[in-house]
């Protein structure tokens, strides 16, 4: 469908492993403001209703369109790379297609290679680290909290905020291998400061996608041993969709039977 539509495409890949269809085509002499119709043209005939085993379904088509010269010497996996960075780039938007630009592309690669990294960063236990932002309450100047704020410090890159992968992250095991090292460097704060007879409140963030797993509530409840009563507090984010509503809440009763203290916004559910 999308070959005949495109007249003139060199290469179509079909790639399933995010768990959804991505084609990637290739059209040589293709322009998109000059061929902005056919693109729509396209997004409408795949549209088209599907049936699958008696049921229709409504396909909800999106493109990301990048221009580029060819070389004759591409690394096919660049080639793949800037696709689905293009595609990457409207999802979440209301648009049905986008020109993605060099400058975004960038900025793409740079989060690919954070992502490629980050297992590595986490190895090395030092890459990653908590910087202490202390909640002191006025009336007697004492500090009653701290907050735990993430810093990656990269080889190459320097200083990297966390908000530049944590979106991409956030659903897949790598967020929960960085909430893991979170907990344990504030396990690991909480002792320090215990040689100084200082026992605050230290505040973590966790991900919403974070309680749906076991190894999270058991690092949590090593945690819970290891601290004093409501020493830990999390915070659970509002930036991921809740699935399971009903789990999540179970999953938040049974952190606070552990005597973990817990503070959430309003969690976006699909209800």
């Amino acid at each position: 469908e999308i070959a005949s539509c495109l007249v003139g495409s060199e290469m179509c890949i079909r790639d399933s492993s995010q768990g959804v269809n991505l084609y990637l085509a290739i059209v040589p002499g293709i322009n998109y403001e000059e061929n902005l119709q056919k693109i729509d043209e396209l997004i409408e005939r795949l549209k088209t209703p599907i049936q699958v085993a008696g049921v229709e379904y409504l396909p909800q088509p999106k493109m990301g369109f990048l221009g580029r010269t060819l070389q004759g010497d591409e690394n096919p996996k660049e080639l793949i790379r800037h696709g689905t960075s293009a595609l990457m780039s409207i999802r979440g938007t209301r648009h049905s297609s986008i020109a993605y630009t060099e400058k975004e592309d960038r900025s793409f690669a740079k989060k690919f290679k954070l992502i490629e990294d980050l297992p590595k960063a986490l190895a090395s236990k030092s890459e990653i680290t908590l910087a202490f932002q202390p909640i002191v309450e006025l009336k007697s100047l004492r500090c009653v909290e701290v907050e735990c704020l993430l810093r990656w410090k990269h080889p190459e890159l320097g200083h990297v905020s966390p908000f530049e992968v944590l979106s991409w992250i956030e659903e897949t095991p790598l967020m929960q291998d960085l909430t893991m090292h979170v907990i344990q460097l504030a396990i690991t704060a909480a002792h320090e400061l215990a040689k100084y007879d200082l026992f605050p409140k230290l505040g973590v963030n966790l991900s919403a996608c974070d309680l749906y797993f076991d190894r999270i509530y058991h690092k949590l409840l090593e945690a819970s041993q290891l601290m004093k009563d409501g020493q830990l507090i999390v915070e659970i984010t509002e930036t991921a969709i809740v699935e399971d509503l009903d789990t999540i809440t179970k999953q938040l009763e049974k952190v606070r039977a552990m005597a973990v203290s817990y503070t959430h916004l309003t969690l976006p559910t699909k209800r």
